[in-house]
């Protein structure tokens, strides 16, 4: 289970603005339910044009595949296993120099709370 789909700022936005912060995660959560319950073809479609070179079917297959992978997160709640997965395979390969603690960088609080909102799908 890794953590793909995340939000990610810093401590002093958070602190400045977190009005913006759970208003982000909300629209995440809600895209986040969308894509749970659309196919392939209908993400495709709604991306073909930010992405015109490919042509429909294969960007269609590629968001089954992701789907199949099970790349999007359900809902915008990081799992620590999703985290501490990727921020071995950032260590390991080299892009970052220190691990780091779940409780250093995840801050929940938003997602936790959107989720228990329950906000509708795009």
């Amino acid at each position: 289970m890794t953590s793909y789909t995340t939000f990610n700022t810093t401590r002093s936005f958070i602190d400045r603005d977190p009005d913006t912060v759970l208003h982000m995660t909300r629209a995440m959560h809600r895209t986040l339910k969308w894509i749970a319950a659309h196919g392939g073809r209908d993400m495709a479609e709604v991306i073909a044009p930010y992405l015109s070179d490919i042509p429909l079917p294969a960007l269609a297959a590629c968001c089954n595949d992701y789907k199949a992978l099970g790349l999007w997160n359900r809902n915008p709640v990081m799992q620590r296993e999703g985290l501490e997965w990727l921020r071995d395979a950032m260590f390991a390969a080299g892009y970052i120099r220190t691990p780091f603690a779940y409780e250093d960088c995840a801050d929940m609080r938003f997602a936790e709370q959107v989720v228990r909102e329950d906000p509708p799908s795009i």
